[in-house]
């Protein structure tokens, strides 16, 4: 029996091995700099540097957090409020987690999104 078409990403796929793991952290400086240059307010811009620092300090291999399971990970359970997250700290990191999707620095996989 002969398998059907396949489409041209199938087929890339197949041709090219799995690209590797990208998961580095960036610097305090660089991350203030962007967040300085948001349109939000003062006090966020702080929350936000906060996060980044608090999420550096958890997860300091960024491959760690990659491993983890995807609940701890998303930040929250399907049905939780977001004030009483199981994993409140991923939660807030989204911001960071994006700027480092944006910036190269992390390849995030299909399940998180």
């Amino acid at each position: 029996m002969r398998a059907g078409p396949i489409s041209a990403a199938a087929a890339a796929i197949d041709e090219h091995p799995a690209a590797p793991v990208i998961a580095q952290h960036c610097g305090e400086a660089e991350y203030a700099a962007h967040v300085a240059g948001v349109d939000i307010c003062d006090m966020y811009k702080r929350q936000l540097r906060q996060i980044h620092r608090r999420f550096r300090t958890q997860w300091p291999d960024l491959r760690d957090w990659l491993a983890a399971p995807l609940p701890e990970r998303v930040g929250r359970l399907d049905g939780e409020r977001r004030q009483a997250s199981s994993h409140k700290l991923s939660y807030q990191a989204r911001p960071y987690i994006h700027f480092l999707a944006f910036t190269d620095r992390l390849r995030i996989d299909y399940p998180w999104l």
